[in-house]
């Protein structure tokens, strides 16, 4: 029975008078659903501790008089306990009995609209409910008939239909509030105020009205005005149990959890002594989730299996999915990744049944979060992307902005850090139009992580003492324990070990109670950090080795790789080299294990701790004089880069009937996944055999079924072995040529020099976090975040910067070298560097000794794309020239009236084409209106000889979505190719020469730098391929190339002849670094030969002889047309 007092008056907001005391709980305002009776006037005059014992036998009868409706009907328990049974014959009895009942329970109508979806029968409802809505007999209740039938027609996806009757329900004062919450679901929001509105002047006594207009705020993020509303409903006596569970959820989303517990708690005790199972398993889930935001796991099992128990009791489907989608949620915390797939597989199948997208959205999220746990970012950003897009459709703008933090988490945990920075700053910039900065701790703490990443300890130890300043007011303790831990690791970095220790050690025990495994394990491998970071070897040694073998328990791929790297590294410190590269082999195994597949859903770099463990193990075989294997292990790392791109781009194109084979390949990986993670971390015993077998069984498996999707996509070349690397260093000695090998990490790189005569390596006390300031000085067109055009024409070159990089990276490798050929395979952020403009001494006046003068230079992707693949010279015999696209682009709202588009100019295309018919033949000119995507992808196949002068951006938001723009019509949508449309091509051309705008640019990954068309070319079948780093003027562009192919008309080879062009650009006044330096020779060089240009008498010999053709066709068809004499006249 309902005898429990409302929610006490002290929990919610004030509003302008005494609050109650907890022994004195606030009663509520009488209502049309909550009429109290007289009893409730009595207790205001009298001291209500004293009243409430003396006057409660009197207080439950009148309540038990007045308001019966408050008691769940036992003919209404009784349907759904059929439904739960799966009974529904059963249950359509008891349902047609309840209907014949004089007074019906309002809830008996939207659970019998759930029978006949459960049954699959929603024509038969549809046509049910329309008879008993024409019913005289249910007149009283043609609002909740209404209901019912928005219930049938929102499953039926049918929006139209499913708007005309929540209204109608509104109109019609419907006492059940489903409909009204679907009402807001299904109008935009701007219409569905105005119809809120209007409808609460109509019926200012409807205060479920006032709720939907909450709820209202609530779905566009004003959580606290909506909790306001709710509290204030709740005063007001109307404390059903949905506003409770409403107002619940919204408390937990603003981290109010000692609030949400205490509503929460006081419901649950009503529900239970009034036997409402419906309410009763509501509330213990969002209540499950309350205890799971404050740690209390223990707890929120508890309430989860409770309401779970209930929930399968009366037949709710939708609760159970609810139910299985907070367990998903626990379950990824405690890294239990598989079990959490399963139960987010059935929550989207069951969300999509039920046309529920608030919750698909929140299941999307948390399989993104899932991906990026396992490191597969690509298909991390895309579940967060396919989110934010549902978020956005239901008008939920501002969470659909807040689930884009979310992708640039992904880009952080990727690697991809400037890109992260911008969608950071961009998403904020959303957020303060919106104004909305609920999340902002989250923005804070996030842009702390970036900084962290670039080195900027002190930068990023700011933004999280502000993150942490905003936490420690709410209480949420999981992301309270994340922002500690991330200032401790920020305390260890700046040298702070005394402030940092006790942090560290308090998060590893406070996430050990919450049950939060995957703090706790990146807490004990930051501990073991700090003492590899303070000199303390053996204490770094026994914590990483106590994580690992945590682990066994919890196998979670990066943590075991930053703890496994990190032991290495211990070991490595001691001087025990030979234990090191053990250790380091062993997390090799895991990384390839992960990564040899491509990684179906991954995107092509490799992570930061992946590279940590290639970069630790090249280290430590050089220093025990294995430079050749250290070399072969740098390119391997390249390879796998190679293979996760290839799949990429095969997925990219692949139809949608092969998603069931890449779903079994994804559910392979996890297993041979988790089975490399727990042998590599497991003590050797008699499960090992058992353990090695079952993995093979699996590998075995894999591979067939990797056999089967490979049919269209080529394999990559075998790695480099010491073989290979001999035929190189002759290939090199060959050519007069020396290489350069880059591996750059944090904080320290290894450069490998390749010579016919030797093979040497080089620490380099510097890695990425101080290079990329460093090139950012040289110039700003250096830096991997770009500045406007403005702002690089003005900056000026900094050659005491460049001298500095020169002494840092090659003076050493080339003091005693006297080779002219240079050949470069960059890494990390040096793909952003063209090495010919590192000044060779120290500065002095105006003029700079740039390497240029000194060496013809050419870059690699990776050692093994440097040989020449064919000895003999190429003669060109399919001149393929793209240029000067027709586009066509909307003018600005100022423009005259009745103009719609404009030409976007390009003049410098267009003297640059004349520029090369004037040095050699084009057998095929695709200009103006014909370089359109269609021609140029017919012709692509056939020429050996490809130039494109025109548009390209490459700033793209994904590896290999680079394009270039290509003509268009005035009334067509623009018209481009990807990178991933020529990657999975086969071409002919020996060389592509992409002279537009950042060619050579894309989206910057770990291990490759840009991702974009040099890469796409390369795995075509191009093997060279000269392509620009920034954007430079299209008249500049022009002359350049008209320099480029008069030097191959002299004989001077593609490289030879590129270094030409940029001696004489450095030599012009009226030239910048701009202008030349940007463009880069990747690839072999090749001895050419150019057809001769055709004079200007071959043109007019052309015409001449058309013109002459043109007559004779004209004179014959007039002669055939004339007609013939039919005899003489008499």
């Amino acid at each position: 029975m309902h005898c429990t007092p409302p929610f006490p008056a002290r929990l919610a907001p004030a509003r302008g008078r005494t609050p109650a005391t907890p022994h004195q709980p606030g009663l509520p305002k009488k209502s049309e659903d909550h009429s109290r009776g007289g009893w409730a006037k009595l207790l205001t005059p009298l001291g209500r501790g004293v009243a409430l014992s003396m006057l409660l036998p009197v207080a439950l009868a009148l309540a038990l008089a007045a308001q019966p409706e408050q008691f769940v009907p036992a003919e209404y328990l009784q349907i759904r306990h059929a439904m739960g049974k799966g009974q529904y014959r059963e249950a359509h009895a008891l349902l047609a009995a309840s209907l014949r009942q004089p007074r019906i329970f309002p809830r008996v109508f939207p659970t019998a609209a759930y029978l006949f979806i459960y049954e699959g029968r929603i024509e038969q409802g549809l046509d049910f409910f329309a008879k008993l809505l024409a019913d005289s007999t249910y007149r009283d209740y043609r609002g909740e008939i209404a209901g019912a039938l928005a219930v049938l027609h929102h499953f039926r996806r049918d929006t139209a239909q499913t708007r005309v009757q929540t209204e109608k329900a509104l109109e019609l004062g419907c006492r059940n509030l489903h409909p009204y919450e679907l009402f807001v679901d299904s109008w935009e929001r701007e219409r569905a105020a105005e119809i809120l509105q209007r409808q609460s002047q109509l019926q200012p006594a409807n205060w479920r009205l006032r709720h939907a207009q909450a709820y209202l705020l609530q779905s566009q993020n004003q959580a606290a005005a909506a909790a306001a509303m709710f509290f204030a409903l709740i005063e007001q006596g109307h404390d059903s149990w949905e506003v409770c569970v409403t107002l619940g959820n919204n408390l937990n989303y603003q981290s109010r959890f000692a609030e949400a517990g205490r509503l929460l708690n006081w419901k649950i005790a009503a529900c239970r002594s009034m036997r409402d199972e419906d309410g009763l398993a509501q509330l213990l889930n969002v209540l499950s989730q309350t205890e799971m935001g404050r740690g209390n796991l223990a707890e929120a099992q508890r309430l989860r299996a409770e309401s779970l128990a209930l929930a399968k009791q009366t037949g709710n489907l939708k609760l159970e999915y609810l139910l299985r989608l907070s367990l998903s949620q626990e379950l990824l915390n405690l890294c239990r990744w598989s079990e959490a797939e399963q139960h987010l597989e059935f929550v989207r199948e069951q969300a999509q049944f039920f046309a529920d997208a608030n919750t698909l959205l929140t299941a999307m999220y948390h399989q993104g979060r899932l991906e990026r746990a396992r490191g597969r970012w690509q298909a991390s950003a895309e579940n967060f992307l396919r989110a934010a897009a549902i978020a956005n459709s239901l008008g939920k703008r501002e969470y659909a902005i807040q689930l884009l933090y979310s992708v640039a988490v992904t880009d952080l945990k990727a690697g991809r850090v400037q890109q992260a920075l911008a969608r950071f700053q961009e998403n904020e910039q959303r957020m303060q139009q919106h104004g909305s900065l609920l999340h902002r701790r989250y923005y804070l703490q996030h842009f702390s992580n970036a900084y962290e990443q670039l080195g900027r300890h002190a930068e990023a130890l700011a933004y999280c003492d502000s993150a942490l300043a905003i936490t420690q007011a709410g209480e949420n303790r999981r992301l309270h324990l994340t922002i500690v831990l991330d200032r401790g690791r920020l305390l260890t970095l700046l040298g702070r070990h005394a402030e940092a220790l006790p942090l560290l050690e308090e998060v590893t025990a406070a996430a050990s109670r919450a049950g939060f495994v995957d703090l706790e394990l990146e807490a004990q491998t930051a501990v073991g950090e700090l003492y590899l970071s303070a000199g303390a070897f053996r204490r770094a040694e026994s914590t990483f080795t106590a994580t690992l073998a945590r682990l066994q328990q919890a196998p979670d791929y990066l943590s075991y790789l930053k703890a496994s790297s990190g032991l290495a590294e211990t070991v490595f410190r001691t001087g025990d080299l030979t234990r090191a590269i053990v250790l380091y082999r062993t997390a090799l195994e895991v990384v390839v294990s992960n990564a040899r597949t491509a990684t179906l859903e991954q995107s092509a770099s490799l992570a930061r701790e992946e590279r940590a463990v290639f970069l630790g193990l090249s280290r430590a075989l050089w220093r025990t004089n294995q430079t050749a294997e250290a070399i072969c292990l740098a390119e391997r790392s390249r390879d796998l880069v190679v293979q996760r791109r290839r799949w990429q781009a095969h997925l990219l194109k692949s139809a949608d009937s092969l998603q069931h084979l890449h779903a079994k390949l994804a559910h392979l990986d996890s297993l041979i996944l988790r089975q490399r993670l727990q042998q590599a971390s497991g003590e050797p015993g008699v499960a090992a055999p058992l353990l090695a077998a079952d993995l093979r069984r699996h590998e075995l498996a894999r591979q067939e079924l990797m056999q089967s999707l490979l049919g269209h996509v080529d394999e990559p070349p075998p790695s480099l072995d010491n073989v290979a690397l001999q035929s190189l260093r002759r290939t090199l000695a060959h050519q007069g040529e020396v290489a350069l090998s880059f591996f750059v990490g944090d904080t320290l790189s290894l450069v490998f020099l390749v010579a016919g005569d030797t093979l040497q390596g080089w620490e380099i006390p510097a890695g990425r976090r101080q290079l990329e300031p460093l090139l950012a000085r040289m110039h700003p067109v250096l830096a991997l975040q770009q500045t406007d055009s403005f702002a690089r024409e003005a900056a000026g070159f900094d050659t005491a910067a460049a001298h500095a990089v020169y002494r840092l990276l090659v003076a050493g490798p080339l003091s005693a070298r006297r080779e002219r050929g240079l050949a470069v395979v960059p890494d990390e952020i040096l793909h952003a560097l063209p090495f010919e403009i590192l000044v060779t001494e120290t500065p002095a006046g105006n003029r700079a000794a740039f390497l240029l003068k000194h060496h013809t230079v050419r870059y690699g992707l990776s050692l093994q794309s440097l040989p020449q693949p064919a000895p003999q010279p190429l003669a060109i015999k399919s001149f393929l020239l793209v240029a000067d696209p027709l586009r066509f682009a909307p003018f600005s709202i100022t423009s005259p009236a009745g103009t719609r588009r404009r030409r976007e100019a390009l003049p410098g295309s267009r003297n640059e084409l004349e520029a090369i018919q004037a040095t050699t033949s084009v057998q095929r000119l695709l200009a103006g209106r014909s370089a359109t995507r269609q021609n140029v992808l017919e012709a692509l196949p056939d020429c050996d000889w490809l130039h494109i002068a025109g548009h390209a951006f490459s700033e793209a938001g994904e590896p290999l979505h680079a394009e270039i723009l290509l003509s268009n019509a005035a009334d067509s949508a623009l018209d481009r190719i990807y990178a991933f449309e020529i990657f999975g091509r086969t071409l002919a051309a020996r060389i592509a020469i992409l002279s537009g705008c950042e060619t050579a640019r894309g989206l910057f990954l770990n291990g490759e730098g840009f991702a974009g068309f040099v890469q796409a070319f390369r795995a075509a079948g191009t093997p060279s391929v000269i392509a620009s780093l920034w954007a430079i003027n299209d008249q500049a562009t022009a002359r350049f190339f008209s320099v480029y192919y008069a030097a191959l008309r002299r004989g001077q080879s593609t490289v030879q002849a590129l270094q030409t062009a940029k001696l004489e650009m450095l030599e012009d006044p009226n030239a910048s670094l701009l202008d030349w330096a940007g463009f880069c020779y990747y690839g072999p060089d090749w001895q050419v030969t150019l057809p001769p240009p055709r004079s200007s008498n071959y043109y007019w010999y052309a015409a001449t002889v058309a013109l002459i053709i043109l007559a004779g066709a004209v004179y014959a068809v007039r002669r055939f047309r004339r007609p013939r004499a039919s005899g003489a006249r008499h």
